[in-house]
């Protein structure tokens, strides 16, 4: 590629750095407004507006209730606090200028009259129906519906209406624990955790309430409810890791049906869902170490996630990160409350999904296929054809996407689709039952032509793996294979894996593959990284992870980096539950690459994305380390060092000749090394690369052939392409820079065609477009607007 001379400038800018830990948030379609910071944990956020139209954050604290001004809401301050029991548990709610809060520790609630801010305000406790302690809090019409009561209760019923100050008892429901409820009129849906059940209950007479149904599902563990606007679909979540946010038919409240459920995509559905919330049919959920998730819930039957914004340094697995979520403010606003981060204020941007849907058949007898898998190219999008042949999903990305439609022993069918905002298209499907299949390839080095031995292959469909290597020759064959579709991916150290689709028919030609030279393992494949030391547990393995805990945090990660394109890590130790069971005990856990020959690279970078987690029984930070070094000419030096608990996977980036010369002899070694047994001490690596360092001036064989901007000049969209090696396609970032050199925008590109579109809304003149993988820029280039 010719390099523009005006944009040497900009070169400057991207060096590599030291690894560091400081936490950005991931968002789509939220914005951070503001942010304030406590001293203890948060718990549940609700809020007031005044006849003024003066808005305030009603936060829960584990020592109290705090009053947040909203007045600047990129410095929202806190005017007014109230001691009160220490609880990690409180909820809040508002009728009229009064606030409730509940606790789990005791004096049942405090009621705020909340009339006199900001300058101040009264409050009182009050014990209701024999009420001490009250998990959860909802009001509607008047009566306020205290759940959980007393820690094992159903519910307790009160009248504010005659007086909101001296709330009247009037009943109770109490045929199991309610965790929570959601009532409207007099309907009422309750979250019974324990029992798994979303109950409806008919509350017209408050003193009797009475069950109209019971329903629950596979590790049903229902935490929450909440209706959405026309009153015929609940919503609820599982307090589990992995779980989902549901929806159900309530339109007829004795014969309730699950319509769809949907699982953040931050950690790839690894996190806990916690309290969600209906706004004009969008879902706004709390969702522990994954934030904030917004969701277009505007066909119940097809939710689509449409953003997110990530509150907490954590993520995955875990009851941590964020508790609570406020969205119905009248300046539009979402409020949400990190337990360990504080409170944040959030500018939402509420997008309609682009919604797919149809019905999948077999081609001449026309009958329904159930089990048809259907993905978005790229994404990590998909669902499965009912056994009524329906599918339906979504995407908050508008873009003419490869859309795949795979099932064993049927020819797989690739529709060319655009999908667009707001719009549902249908797209009705015909599948070709085939005979059982071939598969024959020639794999060779694209550099050189030669044919390469021992490459590593694997087939998958959604039903099988089939596995096998090239020969001397670099070709390998199977056969008798169920024809279709198959994810295919091919490596061999010392080049970068390969991913593709492939077709498998009964008469399928030779498929040749050229693998580009380079250093790059996922550990997808088995390249002999060698796992030896002293620990009498917990050494190194490669494997799909599983996640460990104590004291309700993440040790063992439970998923691998979300950079991967695959699901396998390197981790000391894989026995899931208990942390104790399978940590570093009793000496050092090594892990040694096999050998990288880096002589013909000028400034190469090793990069990989690192886990530690490291706690002393006392729950403080502990005192092993992982240490990784490079070996380089028979020495060996240590380029990082990590202590205490991160449990989350970051990215790490070393230029090597900060510490050596490039040469054909190069390992890399990591060392956890425990010294007191009572730690609990694991370690991950995954997504291992080296790369030619970006500030060598964008060397050809780094950055992708062919990069184009379009069209010249531009208008208010910019469309890109670029034909970019998917080792080098996780993580993809384009971004846009004025002349002097300040980043206006930043867009995450999802790997699909190697096509995309962003707008353009900047005013004419000349700009600098850069592309990144991995936090490497890979290829610049000038944009022109007139």
């Amino acid at each position: 590629m010719n390099k523009l001379s005006f944009t040497s400038a900009f070169l400057l800018i991207f060096v590599i750095l030291p690894a560091g830990f400081i936490f950005s948030q991931q968002s789509k379609n939220l914005s951070l407004t503001g942010h304030l910071p406590y001293s203890v944990p948060l718990n549940d956020i609700w809020a007031y507006a005044d006849s003024l139209g003066n808005e305030y954050a009603l936060v829960g604290a584990y020592d109290g209730f705090s009053i947040v001004d909203l007045s600047d809401p990129s410095s929202p301050a806190e005017i007014q606090f109230i001691s009160g029991p220490q609880s990690i548990w409180r909820d809040i709610k508002v009728f009229g200028h009064y606030a409730y809060v509940s606790n789990e520790t005791a004096n049942g609630i405090l009621i705020v009259d909340l009339s006199g801010l900001p300058s101040s305000v009264l409050w009182k406790e009050v014990i209701i129906g024999g009420a001490t302690t009250t998990h959860n809090l909802w009001i509607e019409d008047g009566y306020m519906y205290q759940s959980g009561f007393n820690a094992t209760g159903g519910m307790v019923i009160s009248d504010l209406n005659p007086d909101p100050w001296n709330p009247v008892y009037t009943g109770t429901y109490n045929a199991r624990y309610v965790h929570d409820v959601y009532v409207r009129g007099n309907w009422g849906y309750t979250a019974e955790i324990f029992d798994g059940f979303l109950t409806v209950l008919d509350l017209t007479d408050k003193s009797a309430p009475v069950q109209i149904s019971n329903t629950d599902w596979v590790n049903s563990f229902t935490h929450n409810t909440w209706l959405n606007d026309a009153g015929d679909v609940c919503f609820t979540t599982d307090e589990l890791n992995k779980a989902y946010v549901y929806a159900w038919d309530v339109s007829d409240p004795t014969d309730v049906v699950q319509l769809d459920r949907i699982r953040s995509s931050l950690s790839r559905g690894q996190a806990a869902p916690h309290n969600v919330h209906v706004l004009n049919d969008f879902l706004i959920t709390s969702y522990y170490a994954d934030g904030i998730q917004l969701v277009d819930a505007s066909r119940p039957g097809n939710l689509v996630e449409v953003g997110y914004f990530d509150t907490s340094p954590r993520t995955g697995p875990g009851l941590v990160g964020c508790w609570g979520a406020y969205p119905f403010l009248p300046s539009g606003l979402i409020l949400a409350t990190d337990m360990e981060q504080g409170l944040f204020v959030l500018q939402p941007n509420y997008l309609r999904a682009a919604h797919l849907e149809g019905i999948i058949s077999e081609s001449g007898s026309g009958i329904p296929l159930s089990g048809v898998t259907v993905e978005l190219d790229g994404t990590s999008i998909q669902t499965t054809s009912s056994t009524s042949g329906k599918y339906a999903l979504g995407t908050s990305e508008p873009a003419t996407y490869q859309v795949y439609y795979t099932k064993p022993g049927y020819r797989q069918e690739v529709r060319t689709l655009s999908l667009s905002n707001g719009q549902v298209h249908i797209e009705n499907v015909q599948l070709t039952a085939l005979q059982p299949g071939a598969f024959s390839l020639h794999i060779t080095d694209k550099d050189t032509g030669s044919p390469l031995s021992g490459v590593k292959v694997k087939l998958v469909s959604p039903s099988d793996t089939f596995s096998l290597s090239t020969d001397a020759n670099g070709d390998a064959t199977i056969s008798g294979i169920p024809s279709g579709g198959y994810k295919f991916s091919a490596g061999k150290w010392g080049w970068e894996t390969d991913y593709r689709r492939i077709q498998v028919e009964p008469a399928a030609p030779v498929q040749n593959i050229e693998l580009t030279r380079g250093y790059y393992d996922d550990f997808n494949f088995d390249f002999s990284w060698l796992s030896f030391g002293t620990a009498r547990q917990g050494n190194w393995i490669r494997t799909q992870p599983y996640g460990t805990f104590s004291g309700g945090r993440l040790f063992n990660p439970d998923f691998d980096s979300p950079k991967d394109p695959e699901d396998h890590a390197f981790i000391t130790g894989n026995n899931k539950g208990n942390a104790l069971r399978d940590d570093v005990e009793g000496g050092t856990a090594i892990l040694l690459s096999p050998n990288m020959d880096l002589s013909a690279l000028t400034d190469p970078v090793i990069s990989f994305d690192i886990w530690y987690a490291n706690q002393n029984l006392t729950g403080s930070d502990g005192n092993d380390t992982l240490v990784v070094e490079l070996i380089a000419g028979g020495s060996a030096f240590e380029i990082a060092r990590f202590s205490g608990h991160r449990d989350y996977w970051d990215s790490v980036s070393i230029r090597i000749r900060d510490y050596a010369t490039p040469g054909p002899v190069n390992y890399i070694r990591l060392t956890v090394t425990e010294t007191l047994p009572e730690d609990i001490t694991e370690a991950g690596i995954d997504f291992f690369r080296v790369v030619e360092t970006a500030t060598t001036g964008l060397a050809d064989e780094y950055h992708p052939a062919n990069l184009k901007l379009y069209p010249v000049p531009v208008n208010d969209r910019l469309s890109i392409s670029c034909d970019l090696p998917l080792s080098k396609s996780t993580d993809l970032h384009f971004s846009i820079w004025d002349v002097q050199g300040k980043k206006l925008a930043d867009f995450p590109l999802y790997p699909r065609t190697n096509q995309w579109s962003v707008p353009f809304n900047f005013p004419a003149g000349i700009y600098l477009g850069t592309l990144e993988s991995g936090g490497s820029r890979m290829a610049a280039q000038k944009i022109v607007k007139y």
